[in-house]
């Protein structure tokens, strides 16, 4: 889409799993509070569209990005199934987008 992205990010880490984080043994929801460094989803993200920016700059200077993004863990083979379709679907629906005519004109 000329607008925006879909992705699904998969992670395969189980809940209960303990890995090590910049030298710290850490558990997911254990220490919740703390500074998760570089192995975050924000920073992955982060990392995207840093390399997305600098290759599209190559094509338009006038290339930005919105400030943040939205995020949602799927829960269930059918959850991801229906957003799978979702995303699978998005591009046949960009003649209806709202946004369609300003970036052709």
């Amino acid at each position: 889409m000329p607008t925006h992205v879909h992705g699904i990010l998969m992670i395969n880490k189980k809940d209960d799993q303990e890995f090590n984080l910049n030298g710290t043994n850490y558990k997911p929801g254990h220490n919740r509070f703390r500074n998760p460094g570089k192995n975050n989803i924000s920073s992955i993200i982060g990392s995207y569209k840093s390399m997305v920016t600098k290759n599209a700059h190559k094509i338009s200077k006038q290339f930005e990005w919105q400030a943040g993004f939205y995020d949602h863990i799927i829960k269930s083979n059918r959850e991801f199934d229906r957003i799978r379709q979702y995303i699978d679907d998005n591009p046949g629906k960009w003649g209806k987008d709202k946004y369609f005519n300003d970036v052709f004109l």
